[in-house]
């Protein structure tokens, strides 16, 4: 994207838009943009490093050129570009491609590999620092593979990370021309789990000089740490941002008013002490980044970009403020205002995830990533916890990263749980005590047996509870599958049927397919919507009979070029009617019918959600609040107490289903016939009548997806005349008039 006005408005730069769901395009990840400070104007010379590739563009990005890699056959996953002041380019491709290593240019056209010969064989991503100083010293930052720095993570897995400097010397910079030197061994190596030099597997890596001094070198993994021999040596290195010092598990603590994991350190273009910080935790600023203890200040508030996996509310409490929320590497947060400017509190570190509310707010469940769950109480005035335990049962595995679980909508103390291949029931919730302990427990906890009957083995991605009738629960795996357990609260071993529709068009994606949500009916479990949240695959299922058979809802978001759909819930509106809600990869839709020749999905908040990923959609039906977890824009609520509140529900009319055009119309032989199917893919037959109704041609049809198709019909051998096209699709026709003339 381009901005003109510094950074308020933005625009798409067409030549790097792909515009696809499927991987086509080494433009779809994009890991820097560099200019070159040395061009006459700043601006018009550019660099991208892709996925692969590395692009130059002389002309403000409208075209671009490719200077190194490039090929979908064979590539790097890696790559960085920086420019120095004077115009030299040094681009890094990591070591799976055919043109891995480290380069340099001085006309940013013609690259000379000038990657040491003792640099590690294998490595990953490889992040570049350009002193301003002195643009001939260059740092180059990796993640390596048996070689460098080890460091045992606190998952118990070892990485290993390199640090390298360059000097140019002459010439190319090659060989005798450039001057290396390998300072791996002096990465901050000694500490706790989490003080360390960490990249994570090349995902937070950065590294620059401090402006004006070119020994003074900043380094950032999940920490930040500051060199004042640019790792010359060991002992004049400070810990300055990220985990605190000496973190350990459980209760992992993170550096004063800072956040791990960074990706972006500059400075201030007036004084170099002024230094920022980029990471998963937002932007942070300091006033003084030589300081012995650096002081951070936050400038988050009001920078709304937190990305939110779920969200949920006080449900018993009609106009309660209450919401929680749980967001990625952000911790679960609670807020007690719909006001933005209003402070949220962290009950729980790590990754958010699933969250809930019972008992009129008396007790909160957070979860963290990989199923870490906790029962807490707290003080809904302040936000703070006043008691809490571990509550996921000892001997659960196999969990999802974002691990769903459901209380039951009619008992508070019943909880079911996916783990893995295995669902488990909790008993009774109000018997886990608040002890302030860190580790899983076994109260109450009943395992189900094993009998996903799938092969090569399934996991639970989703699980949903009745309320009308009660103890009826639904689950979905990532092969594609649900099932449906009645009386779920009784036994260990009951009956799992397999509900996964099977039938024709209604026919569920399949095996792979990964099944996102599972929506209820509050009033009516027999009525239930699965979603799935893959790209490019019917993905919005309905059933009105507990799963029978189902009918396929996608309606106008298509199954080819449709968003990916993340959660789907069931709205009974305060004045009678019903919303369905959806949250996807393009933002939150909504219809009040699911037609099984075509829903139309509208969707809502265009001004203020618009195409932001939504994760999730939470109701609170008695007084209409309704909350959408974002992933980039936070939390968003409304009331909806009728259905003419939702946008354009009631005064669209969908497209047709089947669309049919011609050209050239008339003709003197040859034409066009133009198909749209906007609902369902179907075989297709195409014929052509006379004006007494006989059928004089039949053209190629055959099965078609949904979308547009183009078939040529030659009229050569007809008279001129007035000619009808037929085209029938399932049990959609449409027809259009076809002007032969000579």
């Amino acid at each position: 994207y381009r901005s003109t006005d510094d950074g308020q408005t933005w625009k798409v730069l067409k030549a790097t838009n792909d515009n696809s769901t499927t991987f086509g395009s080494l433009w779809q990840a994009l890991w820097n943009v560099a200019i070159d400070p040395s061009a006459p104007d700043s601006l018009s010379v550019v660099y991208a490093c892709s996925i692969g590739g590395v692009y130059r563009s002389t002309d403000t990005g409208n075209t671009w050129k490719t200077v190194l890699g490039g090929s979908l056959s064979a590539y790097s996953y890696y790559t960085d570009v920086q420019v120095s002041k004077s115009g030299v380019v040094y681009a890094t491709l990591s070591s799976d491609g055919p043109q891995k290593g480290i380069w340099r240019s001085t006309d940013g056209i013609n690259y000379t590999n000038i990657t040491p010969p003792n640099f590690p064989a294998k490595y990953n991503r490889v992040v570049i620092g350009i002193s301003t100083t002195d643009p001939n010293q260059v740092y180059f930052l990796a993640n390596s593979d048996s070689a460098g720095m080890p460091d045992t993570n606190f998952l118990g897995q070892v990485e290993w990370d390199a640090l390298w400097k360059y000097k140019y010397i002459s010439g190319s910079g090659d060989s005798a021309g450039g001057a290396w030197f390998n300072l791996s061994a002096n990465l901050p190596s000694t500490g706790g789990l989490f003080d360390k030099y960490n990249s994570q597997t090349s995902y937070d890596m950065v590294v620059r000089f401090l402006p004006g001094d070119t020994s003074t070198v900043f380094i950032g993994g999940t920490d930040i740490f500051r060199s004042t021999t640019g790792f010359f040596d060991a002992s004049h290195t400070a810990h300055i941002g990220g985990y605190a010092v000496g973190a350990s598990l459980p209760a992992i603590k993170t550096y004063p008013n800072h956040h791990p994991d960074q990706h972006v350190i500059f400075f201030s273009n007036s004084t170099p002490y002024v230094m920022y910080s980029g990471c998963d935790g937002g932007v942070f600023k300091t006033m003084n980044d030589t300081a012995a203890n650096v002081n951070w200040i936050s400038l988050d508030n009001g920078y709304m970009t937190t990305m939110f996996y779920a969200v949920s509310m006080i449900h018993e409490i009609p106009g309660s403020s209450v919401l929680i929320g749980g967001a990625q590497d952000n911790d679960c947060l609670f807020g007690n205002s719909f006001t933005v400017s209003n402070p949220w509190t962290k009950p729980l570190f790590g990754d958010g995830t699933f969250c809930y509310a019972t008992d009129s707010g008396k007790v909160f469940y957070f979860a963290s990533q990989s199923g870490k769950m906790f029962k807490e109480q707290m003080d809904t005035l302040t936000g703070t916890v006043t008691n809490f335990n571990r509550i996921d049962p000892i001997g659960g595995k196999g969990y999802q990263f974002v691990n769903p679980y459901v209380i039951d909508a009619n008992n508070s103390n019943l909880m079911y749980l996916g783990g893995g291949k295995y669902l488990w029931r909790n008993n009774n919730l109000s018997g886990i005590p608040y002890a302030n302990m860190y580790d899983s427990i076994s109260t109450n906890w009943v395992q189900f047996t094993d009998s996903l009957p799938v092969p090569g083995g399934a996991n639970i991605t989703a699980v949903a509870v009745s309320k009308v009738p009660a103890n009826r629960v639904y689950i979905g795996t990532d092969q594609g599958r649900v099932y449906r357990i009645d009386s779920a609260n009784t036994g260990t071993n009951p009956t799992m049927k397999d509900i996964t529709g099977h039938s024709g068009s209604n026919a569920f994606p399949g095996n792979g397919t990964f099944v996102s949500s599972i929506a209820v009916d509050p009033k009516n479990a027999d009525s239930v919507i699965v979603t799935f949240s893959n790209y490019n695959v019917r993905n919005i299922f309905f059933t009105s009979n507990g799963g029978t058979t189902w009918t396929r809802v996608n309606g106008n978001l298509g199954a080819t070029n449709g968003p990916s759909i993340r959660w789907a819930t069931i709205m009974h509106v305060p004045s009678g009617g019903t919303i369905f809600w959806l949250a996807t990869s393009t933002g939150l839709y909504a219809t009040d019918t699911l037609k099984t020749t075509g829903t139309t999905w509208v969707g809502q908040a265009s001004g203020q959600i618009g195409n932001a990923v939504c994760d999730m959609v939470d109701v609170r039906p008695v007084d209409g609040l309704v909350a959408i977890a974002t992933h980039s824009r936070g939390i968003f609520t409304a009331t909806i107490t009728s259905i003419s509140q939702v946008a354009g529900v009631r005064n669209i009319t969908p497209p047709a289903a089947l669309q049919v055009k011609t050209y050239p119309n008339p003709t003197a032989a040859m034409a066009t016939i133009s198909i749209s199917l906007l609902q369902d893919e179907s075989d297709v037959n195409i014929r052509i009548y006379d004006m007494q109704g006989r059928m004089v041609k039949e053209l190629p049809g055959g099965h078609m997806s949904v979308g547009n198709h183009t078939v040529q019909f030659d009229g050569s051998g007809l008279q001129s005349g007035i000619y009808y096209c037929n085209v029938q699709a399932g049990d959609k026709k449409e027809t259009t008039r076809i002007a032969i003339i000579r």
